[in-house]
């Protein structure tokens, strides 16, 4: 077992496993493939749906074989997530359509993968190529710079694989991802650079050069935005370079633009009893009962 640790990350407010996920990701060797036994983990995936997928009962009580390549990562991802035939699957970025073809392959005919890309040419060959594969499945889908323009309240799954740091308007992005994910969907962003930031560019030069973003910024602008964080998924990913991140949209939650799982905010007065007043010493040590401030030996009646 290897445990990756995160550095001054923005992970969590109130929940435990994001208190967790500030501390450490677990990677675990392998048990059963994934790839090559893909009907043996959906058998287990119950296993992982059980309570909150929390950094613990994802990533380190289940030992799980990396996939040895990117399709077996993509199904390993759609199943741990508990998707597969009928879900609605928006591939962000689709480019040659390497990953929708996978993602047209879980869902089934029942299923739909909207398959996105922001010019005209590269979402007319998509669809070309979808006709020659015959997958009805598969939706072909201009995006904006500033909006996905995908249908509202729709998708169970939204997947990005080192798109997110093109972004050159990221909160809006992040915004039009929330709207249209089902409550309780899943935001899956794969990018290149784990920990804090490195360099700094411009956002609106990030359109077409690669500048690679900090994984810390991708959690505090996804959970600002209104997603939750819900677990990192370097375990089911076939690179060892690299993060993947797992958001959701909370069931709760009416509309995106604050975090769902703020830091609390204590009382003056609160904390002003964890101290002694000012210009007051500490006159005596000693061990007191708690709860009842009476001291039990070496301090002063």
């Amino acid at each position: 077992m290897t445990c990756r640790k995160i550095h001054n990350c923005y992970w969590g407010g109130t929940s435990v496993a994001s208190a967790l996920a500030l501390i450490l990701l677990c990677s675990v060797s392998s048990v059963y493939a994934v790839e090559s036994g893909a009907d043996a983990y959906a058998a287990n995936r119950d296993a992982l749906d059980r309570g909150n997928r929390d950094l613990v009962d994802a990533s380190c009580q289940l030992a799980i074989a990396r996939p040895k390549d990117r399709a077996g990562s993509i199904r390993a991802l759609v199943l741990y997530l508990g998707l597969g035939r009928g879900s609605v699957i928006a591939d962000i970025g689709a480019g040659g359509g390497r990953d929708t073809w996978v993602f047209a392959e879980m869902v089934g005919d029942h299923g739909t993968v909207f398959a996105e890309e922001i010019e005209e040419a590269k979402v007319k060959s998509l669809k070309s190529k979808a006709d020659e594969k015959d997958l009805s499945q598969v939706h072909a889908l201009l995006g904006c710079s500033n909006d996905p323009c995908l249908p509202p309240d729709s998708v169970d799954m939204i997947y990005m694989n080192r798109v997110y740091h093109h972004f050159s308007q990221p909160r809006e992005m992040l915004r039009g991802f929330w709207r249209s994910l089902r409550p309780g969907g899943y935001l899956v962003i794969a990018d290149q650079r784990r920990g804090t930031l490195q360099d700094w560019a411009p956002r609106q030069l990030r359109a077409t050069k690669h500048f690679w973003i900090a994984e810390t910024t991708v959690v505090r602008e996804a959970r600002e935005e209104g997603f939750a964080f819900t677990t990192c998924a370097e375990q089911l990913w076939h690179e060892k370079k690299g993060f993947v991140l797992v958001f959701q949209r909370p069931k709760d939650q009416e509309r995106p633009g604050h975090d769902p799982d703020p830091f609390l905010s204590l009382p003056v007065d609160t904390c002003s009893r964890l101290f002694l007043p000012l210009g007051e010493c500490l006159s005596a040590s000693g061990l007191y009962c708690p709860g009842t401030g009476t001291p039990t030996h070496g301090a002063d009646p």
